[in-house]
């Protein structure tokens, strides 16, 4: 021991240098010199994982430089060893099986594909989605107890349209934007026949809710439409017209639905058990590939191609690169789908809000510091806000009234209210969209009147 600890500190001195310039950064940091961007990682997080690499790194060159001592300890050790490996795969393999029953329910849900709506939910199913919520759906797919009679059968109905952030994505159903705004909306106003539909389906966008809407939720009879417009659905509409048979009618469009039933890729289950391990392992791999060029996310959900301004784009973030002048045709082509949808729920008898929630980077640097999907984005693009201009402007004439809920999210002190790894709202951001749509709803007297 008293030779052993010697070189190991002269191994650990030796493989300072690569970390010098990061340990510099750091210290300067703390000395308040440089500020790091918490979005790349935070400065805590950081500290351990170069303290973490550094002990590795002069284990291994420990390792190395007495390779002669290291294989003489090892050689009568042989056998012990072996039955050791072997004890260990089987441990694993054991345990992969253990942890493959406690995360039973995650593997996430087939979609039901539709040649009218892409894809829909499954109908009448009780399942869980990706990260082992529980999804239970009515006689449409939609994530709801409400059915088609019941809901009619109430004074007020209100339908929420969106995608996977109406649906939920991630949190429980009573945890959803359309749960709370029902409970938010029946205790300020005292009825109790308030009801509010979950209409949300993951990965729509408006060139489907135009459909959905006239296929299925003009069968609820809603006295108010809402439609929640995720910013990504300006390249998913892009997507999906690029989809559309050729030869359908483009008011009722046929899409192409070789590849709408995308499940799940299979993982390891000890590997989602030991994630907070890897996280903190995965740390300089975070911070270099915010530094690379943005990527499509590997799957066939997200690939497209499209060029704007001479630039081949190959994800929905390219609303955030581009002026407003070089993407206003594809912000016209979304306002045009839900032109139509507001056009359809008039003459259904029911009123039409458009709300346009940001998406987390847009108002902190905080929110979900492991977003899976970070590089698919820099840290801070150049025309970030474009979307909400193009609404601002929308919403001077057109016949619908539109909310942005980006003054409200900006405002706000609560935190969090996005998942740790993942962009989509988690429990109270859920709640506090609720609120403000609520609050919007109530003052404009289109829904939940108080009694008397």
């Amino acid at each position: 021991m008293r030779r052993i600890l010697p070189r190991l500190v002269r191994c650990l001195v030796c493989v300072s240098a690569p970390f010098a310039l990061a340990i510099g950064i750091l210290l300067l940091s703390l000395l308040d010199v440089v500020t790091l961007d918490p979005r790349i990682v935070p400065r805590g997080k950081l500290i351990v994982n170069l303290l973490l690499y550094w002990a590795l790194a002069g284990v291994l060159l420990a390792t190395i430089v007495n390779a002669r001592a290291v294989g003489r300890f090892l050689a009568p050790r042989c056998v012990p060893l072996a039955v050791t490996m072997i004890s260990l795969g089987l441990a694993l393999y054991a345990g992969e099986l253990a942890a493959r029953i406690a995360f039973r329910g995650t593997e996430g849900f087939g979609f039901v594909p539709s040649p009218t709506l892409h894809h829909r939910n499954p109908p009448n199913v009780n399942v869980h989605d990706s990260t082992g919520a529980s999804v239970r759906t009515n006689e449409d797919g939609f994530r709801t107890d409400w059915g088609r009679e019941s809901f009619r059968g109430q004074r007020e109905r209100v339908v929420v349209m969106g995608d996977s952030y109406v649906f939920g994505l991630g949190v429980e159903g009573d945890e959803t934007v359309p749960f709370y705004l029902q409970q938010i909306l029946t205790e300020r106003s005292g009825h109790s026949d308030i009801g509010v539909l979950n209409a949300g389906v993951i990965s729509h966008s408006p060139i489907i809710h135009r459909s959905a809407f006239r296929e299925v939720v003009r069968e609820y009879s809603p006295t108010l439409t809402i439609l929640l417009l995720d910013l990504g659905d300006i390249g998913d509409d892009y997507k999906y017209a690029r989809a559309i048979v050729p030869g359908s009618d483009p008011d009722n469009p046929v899409f192409d639905i070789a590849d709408s039933e995308r499940k799940s890729h299979g993982n390891f289950a000890l590997v989602k058990l030991a994630d907070p391990i890897f996280a903190l392992l995965r740390v300089p791999f975070d911070v270099a590939r915010r530094f690379r060029p943005q990527r499509a996310v590997a799957s066939r959900y997200s690939d497209f191609e499209i060029e704007i301004d001479g630039v081949i784009e190959t994800n929905r973030w390219f609303i955030l690169r581009h002026p407003l002048e070089k993407t206003r045709p594809l912000f016209e082509a979304s306002l045009s789908y839900i032109r139509d949808i507001a056009r359809d729920a008039r003459a259904a008898g029911s009123r039409f809000v458009l709300v346009v929630p940001p998406r987390y980077f847009q108002w902190s640097d905080r929110e979900c510091p492991n977003d899976w999907a970070a590089d698919t984005r820099k840290l801070d693009e150049p025309y970030e806000y474009a979307a909400f201009e193009f609404f601002d402007e929308a919403a001077k004439t057109a016949e619908f009234p539109i909310k942005s809920l980006l003054p409200e999210f900006r405002a706000t002190t609560r935190f969090p209210l996005v998942l740790n790894r993942d962009a989509h709202l988690n429990p109270d951001g859920n709640r506090f969209v609720a609120e403000v749509v609520a609050d919007y709803l109530v003052t404009n007297r289109w829904v939940g009147i108080p009694a008397g």
